[in-house]
């Protein structure tokens, strides 16, 4: 069963709007709702009732190749629920572009996930340390230069001998260990605002993950193990090495059971905090009533009745005009008028006539002028007139025998 998505889209006008409302709230009223910045495409895309566990403290691992940005680990939704998404190094989309980190925001009475984008520069993503570069606010781990990705070595494990666009700034970087609150408001959560520089990255153009980013997150839900109900908040792999796809998946790949994906569904909320609407679907069976309508298709046979119409079948005594056959009989006397064919008799004598052709028996004398051909004189033994001289000859060879 699909985990059904509410989708949410909240325009940079609204945000303003609201930004102005939190700056007069109540600092407790402002704890307890989280703001949810979204844009034409990049709304909340899932509610869920209970938030994400606490994010697990890794080290990211060396960078592979020059201009590859860290996407840092992160819970997401699935069909089975929360699971752990490993962070991974991937390209961006074009030149200039980075990767800004999606994140869980409490709406007042559910958490919803706001996705991550690539833009020119890091907008807001929460407050949430996610590590490798991302502490919260903006990102410390590199910058692009002249067209190349230069790499903070006081953030990353670089091999110089592979990267060598690289730089050394330890401002902003943290390094925390153990767990890390991973949403945005509600009790117990983050309570960080938007500033206005990464409010304006919302307003300026923005692309979504990239089909690298997405295989990778789609192959991560569909294996139990990364489950937050299998793995309770301490996934098997933290950080993946090269982004997975479907031809390569994560070492002791276990697939999502259905007793899985029906617990995930009993969480999931809509943007109100209501209860779940998997129930509407119950009304549909009502519309079952409609079969009755099939019977007036009963009623189509009789007017089969039409068949009767065949009663020009008795139309058929038409027959008794076959007595005309008889007529055919005067026919059967039209043949004695074939007589005239002895006439073709005298055709026959006439064949006689071809007598002429045992002139052709000469022909065959002809085949004599083959003689020629010793070897076809032993073919014509009943030759009467070769065999006495071969006898005159064999005879004298006889003495010489004995």
């Amino acid at each position: 069963m699909l985990v059904q998505r509410l989708v949410r889209i909240l325009p940079a006008t609204a945000v303003a709007v609201a930004l102005t409302v939190l700056s007069i709230a109540p600092a407790s009223a402002q704890v307890s709702g989280a703001l949810s910045i979204g844009g034409a495409g990049f709304g909340v895309s899932v509610f869920v009732g209970q938030p994400p566990p606490p994010l697990p403290y890794y080290a990211p691992p060396p960078v592979p190749n020059p201009n590859y940005i860290w996407m840092p680990g992160y819970w997401g939704w699935g069909p089975g629920g929360y699971y752990w998404v490993p962070g991974t190094w991937v390209l961006a989309p074009q030149t200039g572009y980075l990767w800004t980190p999606g994140y869980w925001g409490y709406s007042g009475a559910s958490y919803g996930w706001n996705p991550g984008y690539w833009a020119t520069s890091v907008g807001f993503y929460g407050g949430v340390n996610y590590g490798g570069g991302y502490y919260g606010n903006g990102f410390v781990g590199g910058r692009w230069t002249n067209g190349a990705f230069q790499y903070n070595t006081a953030v990353w494990n670089v091999n110089r001998s592979v990267i060598r666009n690289v730089y050394v700034n330890r401002n902003g970087v943290s390094n925390v260990g153990g767990g890390r609150v991973a949403y945005n408001g509600g009790r117990g959560g983050i309570a960080a605002r938007p500033t206005a520089a990464q409010l304006a990255v919302t307003r300026g153009h923005r692309v979504p993950a990239t089909a690298q980013q997405q295989q990778h997150i789609q192959v991560a839900a569909q294996d139990r193990r990364f489950l937050a109900s299998a793995n309770h908040g301490r996934p098997p792999a933290v950080v993946a090495a090269h982004p997975y796809t479907a031809a390569s998946k994560p070492a002791g790949f276990v697939p999502v059971r259905p007793a899985d994906r029906a617990a995930a569904t009993s969480l999931l909320r809509p943007a109100n905090g209501a209860a779940r609407p998997a129930r509407v679907a119950a009304p549909v069976r009502p519309a079952a009533v409609t079969r009755p309508a099939t019977a007036p298709r009963t009623y189509s046979r009789p007017a089969t009745v039409t068949r009767p119409a065949t009663v020009t079948r008795p139309a058929a005594v038409t027959r008794p005009a076959t007595v005309s056959r008889p007529a055919t009989a005067p026919r059967t006397y039209s043949r004695p008028a074939t007589v005239t064919r002895p006439a073709t008799a005298p055709r026959t004598y006439s064949r006689p006539a071809t007598v002429s052709r045992p002139a052709a028996a000469p022909r065959t004398y002809s085949r004599p002028a083959t003689v020629s051909r010793p070897a076809t004189a032993p073919r014509a033994p009943a030759r009467p007139a070769a065999p006495p001289p071969r006898q005159s000859q064999q005879k004298p060879d006889k003495p010489p025998g004995r």
